[in-house]
């Protein structure tokens, strides 16, 4: 067995490999051989801007005529997005490709440093997923989300960190979810006014300015945005497919929200021994929140929120990502296992299906419930731990502290 240390380098060899593939075999082959359905053409997502970029100087509205080229997707995506691509030119092909092959090198890039950064073999069959590929053959925006947020993650200062979370939130708005990790988790509360409020300032403040501007147009193209069951997750996914497969069940969704608070209500409860057999209450840093935990905080928190709101691509399940170090660095070996399963079970829909049909699909969905529970749990489990632990060192530092 190769040693930790050669997984960086094996990414590298995978992801050449397949480039040559397309090279030698053309764009859908290695596509189909790897078991990820090509959508229409090449980079069909970035395709929506480039067409929505072409309707604007014919003078359309690309969310509601969108049909250029082989497109036929209504733009989708917030205005900030239209207006970079705009800028970019993707109107020429040229401009365009280049764009798509320079988003590519920084994705594997970025992919290749986490991994250097948090050598294992759960972390390198993730990002070599169906899901963690599918965003590259669509090449789909949310990539551009992930490595800002990777960045955040790799980065320990306490402005540059809010301040790409806060570039992430205006690009798309769902990474807003992730500034629950620019709370004040640190040992040292007195610094939270002088420190922690200016960057959560930073963060949040032109989020919430660039929402009151457009969020009319930006909700209008959220509307717009296709839904689908086949590799997808979320609580409408799980309706749908019971709806579809089994039977009508009135008030499905809603079933589910009552089941998700009952579940919330006793990890609560019982959120001390559930922390303590998953070794959740580990020694931690002192001087701030270390990467694993800023890591998961983000990646935990946007799976945990998107699947309950809306309907998902599998794409969007990059993020879990950045949760991966977290989740191996605890002591219980029993959830590092679980995790781990859960993980890559719920990352290759189309490879389950392909090897399994309709039990493979239903093993996938289960395994993306199991994810999203273990994560709900943790979230609700983890940030309460190490604000204990945190009120815990400041008083024994400090009795008074708190007197």
């Amino acid at each position: 067995m190769a040693k930790a240390k050669w997984i960086p380098a094996i990414y590298l060899m995978a992801c050449a490999a397949l480039w040559a593939a397309i090279a030698v075999f053309g764009w859908n082959a290695p596509w189909q051989a790897l078991q990820i359905r090509v959508f229409q053409q090449e980079f069909s997502d970035l395709r929506t801007s480039q067409a929505a970029v072409i309707a604007l100087k014919m003078g359309l509205d690309p969310t509601v005529n969108n049909a250029i080229g082989a497109n036929d997707s209504l733009y989708n995506h917030p205005p900030i997005l239209l207006s970079i691509a705009r800028l970019l030119r993707f109107d020429l092909e040229w401009a365009f490709l280049t764009f798509a092959t320079v988003s590519i090198a920084l994705f594997t890039y970025v992919n290749w440093l986490w991994l250097r950064r948090n050598p294992s073999w759960t972390l390198l069959l993730a990002t070599l997923s169906g899901a963690a590929l599918l965003p590259i053959e669509r090449l789909n925006n949310d990539m551009h989300i992930y490595m800002l947020l990777v960045a955040a993650t790799l980065s320990n200062h306490y402005i540059v960190r809010p301040m790409l979370l806060g570039v992430s939130a205006i690009l798309k708005i769902f990474p807003a979810v992730a500034f629950l990790a620019l709370l004040p988790w640190r040992s040292h509360f007195r610094n939270w006014p002088t420190l922690m409020m200016t960057a959560t300032a930073v963060a949040i403040g032109p989020f919430l300015l660039y929402l009151a501007l457009d969020w009319s147009y930006i909700f209008k193209a959220i509307s717009l945005t296709e839904r689908g069951a086949a590799s997808a997750y979320g609580v409408w996914v799980n309706h749908f497919l019971v709806e579809e497969r089994f039977m009508p069940l009135p008030y499905g969704q809603q079933i589910q929200y009552v089941a998700y608070l009952l579940f919330a209500v006793m990890i609560f409860r019982a959120r001390k021994p559930l922390a303590r057999w998953a070794g959740v209450d580990m020694p931690r840093s002192t001087d701030g929140l270390g990467r694993h935990e800023f890591g998961f905080l983000i990646g935990a928190s946007i799976y945990v929120f998107t699947y309950l709101v809306s309907a998902n691509w599998d794409y969007r399940m990059i993020f879990t990502l950045l949760a991966v170090p977290y989740f191996l660095s605890l002591e219980n070996r029993a959830v590092r296992v679980a995790f781990s399963s859960l993980l890559i079970l719920a990352l290759n829909y189309y490879i389950l299906v392909g090897a399994l049909g309709n039990l493979g699909g239903a093993i996938n969905i289960a395994a993306k419930l199991g994810l999203h529970l273990m994560m709900l749990a943790a979230l609700i489990i983890v940030p309460l731990q190490l604000q204990a632990q945190a009120q815990a060192q400041v008083q024994t530092r400090d009795p008074l502290a708190n007197a």
